[in-house]
């Protein structure tokens, strides 16, 4: 340890040694409160651990204190390609022949039309979906019409474009659940785009009588005539695509553009030329939006012919009892199973539903191990001249568990956990006989089931108690708050103690280097004293 001054070593005394010699033997009590506050961290932090290995004790028993720990099923399907099964721990056991006569679907509706995908397919107008009324309130596309059907709220189906041909669309009503009651109709009460149009003669210049989008198709073929020279249309063309396909066309005595109309967004075709011209349309007009109507009733999805999938129920049977469901996931055909529909097929298919009491058996094993880890942990606190071992909440509580574990509870056929294989072995640690467990759960389910479960039940009581040491406010944070407080305590003895020993230190530093200073005086006196006495002796 540095003394933080340096003496002068004339008097062949080491000064630094002494004061590190005295400082060690004052520090003592300050090392031994430091040893206090590392053990108190070592005893908190095993609060800590013990906190953790006891909460997971706690749901090793919370998993064996409720009747669904005894619900163990094994299922079994002869065919998990057409049907599979899971079962819940209400299962009945038993063999069940299904057989899948039809599957549950949702109904699929396509337009009879297709479209191209710029194609405005409607301006306004109403359609009405399986009840439910969808409003066109200008131009729309079949995407655009796509977002106004799924936009409508508590529509009953889900809408989209998919490609018929190259270049062509149509609009796909799907219902959004499936099941013969979810089947739907569809009314179309929507206004087609105007037909391209033009007065039948005219001098000079015209304009077409009707307005487009710009990119909107305003012919799908046909022909144009104008001042007896034809015009063909060859596909979809926009009102662009015909002004070209006019200026192209040989001989023709006009010229042809695209203006915007007054309206933004609008625009419509100019024809100019020298003289009168007589036009003659033969255009074919852009297809209007159609679904099949079979019946010709003005509504389509009414008839089988008039949907690509018609909405069903499930049909099956098991063990030849008839079963109608509106889906394909079937939960009250076989008590506590829920089966799930994937093929249809005339062969049958069976189900098995064995009860399975390994799962009950693996969580009476966990809570063995956790017990056991426990256990382990508290005799290494024993053993730990630092440890917990000897605090007496932790006597409290192996004295506890050993109690609940081995107490009696109920009078059913089994009242301990001993009798059904659960017991103590030569080491105080808990063992499972698996032999032992399997006869009594064969012998008597319901009264394991009692033992472990019942309102009096062995785990019921132990999750009690454990709860009663982790709670926010149990015992073991009240151990481990109390050593916090003991630690606060000591930081501020350790504190004030090294003060004092800074002080202390500094005051003997002051003495120690006053009496080196006063001893190197009379040093340098004695030598001049016996230099004069030499003087005197030459005379």
């Amino acid at each position: 340890m540095s003394s933080g001054i340096t003496f002068s070593g004339a008097n062949g005394i080491d000064w630094n040694m002494i004061l590190n010699a005295v400082m060690t033997q004052e520090q003592l009590p300050l090392i031994t409160m430091q040893t206090q506050k590392a053990t108190l961290t070592t005893r908190s932090s095993a609060f800590g651990t013990l906190a953790t290995k006891l909460g997971a004790l706690g749901t090793a028993a919370e998993a064996l204190k409720v009747s669904s720990a005894f619900g163990g099923r094994t299922v079994t399907t002869t065919d998990a390609s057409r049907v599979t099964a899971t079962a819940g721990t209400d299962s009945v056991p038993g063999i069940y022949d299904i057989v899948v006569n039809e599957l549950a679907r949702a109904q699929v509706t396509a337009s009879s039309s297709t479209h191209a995908a710029e194609a405005i397919v409607a301006s306004s107008g109403t359609m009405t979906i399986g009840g439910k009324v969808v409003t066109v309130t200008g131009d729309v596309t079949l995407q655009g019409l796509a977002n106004t059907i799924n936009d409508t709220a508590d529509i009953g189906v889900s809408a989209s474009v998919v490609s018929s041909t190259s270049g062509r669309y149509r609009l796909v009503l799907t219902g959004k659940e499936s099941g013969s009651a979810e089947a739907f109709t569809i009314t179309k009460a929507l206004v087609p785009p105007p037909p391209l149009a033009f007065a039948a003669e005219f001098t000079d210049e015209t304009t077409s009588t009707s307005t487009h989008p710009e990119s909107a198709i305003v012919a799908t073929g046909g022909t144009l005539t104008i001042g007896g020279v034809a015009v063909t249309v060859a596909g979809d063309v926009t009102l662009q695509g015909l002004a070209d396909a006019i200026n192209g066309t040989a001989s023709i005595g006009v010229e042809a553009s695209v203006v915007e109309h007054g309206v933004s967004g609008r625009y419509e075709l100019v024809l100019a030329g020298t003289g009168t011209f007589a036009i003659t349309n033969g255009l074919v007009a852009p297809t209007p939006l159609a679904f099949v109507d079979t019946d010709s009733d003005g509504i389509s999805g009414d008839s089988a012919l008039d949907n690509a999938v018609a909405a069903t129920n499930a049909e099956l049977t098991v063990n030849n009892v008839s079963v109608s469901a509106p889906t394909n996931s079937i939960d009250d055909a076989i008590v506590g199973t829920t089966l799930n529909l994937l093929k249809k097929d005339p062969e049958v298919v069976t189900v098995s539903v064995v009860k399975d009491d390994d799962a009950t058996k693996a969580k009476v094993q966990k809570f063995v191990d956790t017990y056991n880890d426990l256990l382990t942990f508290a005799q290494q606190q024993t053993s730990s001249s630092t440890g917990i071992g000897r605090d007496p909440m932790l006597r409290q509580l192996r004295n506890d568990l050993r109690d609940l574990v081995s107490g009696e509870y109920g009078t059913g056929e089994y009242t301990s956990l001993a009798q059904v294989g659960v017991g103590f072995d030569r080491s105080f640690k808990l063992s499972l006989d698996s032999t032992l467990f399997n006869e009594a759960m064969s012998s008597s389910a319901v009264d394991v089931q009692s033992l472990f479960t019942g309102a009096t039940g062995v785990f019921k009581s132990i999750v009690s108690s454990i709860d009663a040491y982790t709670e926010a406010d149990g015992l073991i944070s009240s151990s481990r708050t109390r050593i916090t407080d003991q630690m606060a305590v000591l930081d501020g003895r350790l504190l004030s103690m090294q003060d004092r020993l800074a002080v202390r230190r500094a005051s003997l530093q002051r003495e120690y280097l006053a009496a080196d200073q006063m001893m190197s005086q009379l040093s340098s006196q004695s030598g001049s004293l016996s230099s004069l006495g030499s003087q005197y002796k030459l005379f």
